[in-house]
Formats: structure tokens, sequence, C-alpha cells
């Protein structure tokens, strides 16, 4: 099954090559802290993904309405894909952290957000009992088992956002990964297509 995890652009090259993050070994390192005050939260760690690259339950959530905006601006906008066994990935409801903004604890939050884990083979079955479904991989992902997306809807978000010389950088980062090439290249030609039917045909 594919998972989807978002990363910067820079960051590329060290899951290609390894870094200390993932034992010098290439690919992800399952290093984030599942949380900080409840036992069970702190002591487990992972890769965290979303089941969908543009997760409707997140963007379209009328309870907790800010949440995906909250979301993108605390992740990188390169989209990977990984390839996971679904028995071997769990998922947890993020809504639960989210109810901490309201009138719980941290600590209670976080227990309840590890009482809503199951694996991602049972979510499958089970999407109905999830607000906002939060993939984690508690173990380190190979570099065979990821893959840049041949969707990038964030990158096309940030380059119709950014301009000047902050759209000339973005636009090296991503000329600097070869895996962008064809994305990029058809990303241009789709943008060029749109402006010509904007102005309409040229007048003889």
């Amino acid at each position: 099954m594919i998972v989807y995890h978002y990363t910067k652009l820079k960051k590329w090259k060290d899951i290609q090559a390894g870094s200390w993050q993932s034992k010098n070994k290439p690919g992800l390192g399952a290093l984030r802290k599942l949380g900080t005050d409840y036992n069970k939260a702190s002591e487990k760690s992972g890769v965290f993904a979303l089941t969908e690259p543009i997760p409707d339950s997140w963007i379209n959530n009328t309870q907790f309405p800010n949440v995906w905006n909250r979301l993108k601006n605390n992740i990188g906008k390169l989209l990977l894909e990984i390839s996971i066994d679904p028995k071997k990935a769990m998922v947890y409801d993020w809504a639960e952290k989210e109810k901490n903004d309201e009138d719980n604890s941290t600590e209670f939050a976080e227990k309840q957000y590890i009482n809503s884990g199951m694996s991602l083979e049972d979510y499958l079955v089970n999407k109905n009992l999830f607000v906002l479904p939060e993939v984690v991989i508690e173990e380190d992902v190979p570099i065979e088992n990821i893959k840049i997306s041949d969707e990038q809807p964030l990158l096309e978000e940030k380059l119709e956002i950014c301009k000047g010389t902050e759209l000339e950088i973005l636009k090296k980062e991503i000329q600097s990964i070869p895996e962008l090439t064809e994305w990029y290249k058809n990303y241009e030609a789709r943008k060029e297509r749109e402006i010509g039917e904007r102005i309409g045909p040229k007048k003889i």
C-alpha cells in the first residue's frame, strides 16, 4: 500500500544518501516522538504520513477548520510515496490532540491519541472511526520503499504563491532534484497552456 509523506526539498539528498536521522542508511528515520507528556506516547517514535496526498478529511473538516493550514505550515512541500505493508503501520486520530486546544490536558489528549490507534490494515475497514487519520510507521523506512510522487500539490501551490527572488530560489531547488525534472516540465507546459487559454487565439 502507498502512503504519503511530505518533506523539505533540501532533505531529499540526505534521504537518498542517509544521515544521522536514519542511522546513516538511505531512507527515512523513525525519529519523531508521538508525544511528550504521556509515557506511552513519548516512548514511541515514527515516520508520519497521510493516507492521501491531499486528504479531504483534513481539508474539509468542519470540527477543526484550520487544521490543514496549520499542518501545511509545519511540513515540507516535497511529496514522497512510501510503500508499506498495512500490517506494519499504525493509524492514530490526530483529532484527539486537537481537542487539547479546547479543554483537555496535553497528557490526556496524548493518551486518547494513543488509544485511538489501530493497524493500517484495520483502519481500511474502520475509516468511519477516525476524524483526522494520521499514519505512523514505527520503524525506519529504507530508500527502496520511497519514491518522489508524480503529484506535487504543495509544490504547485507554493510556485503559485512565490514571487521574485523567492520564486527563483524555489525553481532552482526543484531543478536540482533530477527526479522532479519530468514533473516540472509537465507543470510548466500546463501553465503555458492555461495562460494561452486565458489570452485566447491571436488575432490576425
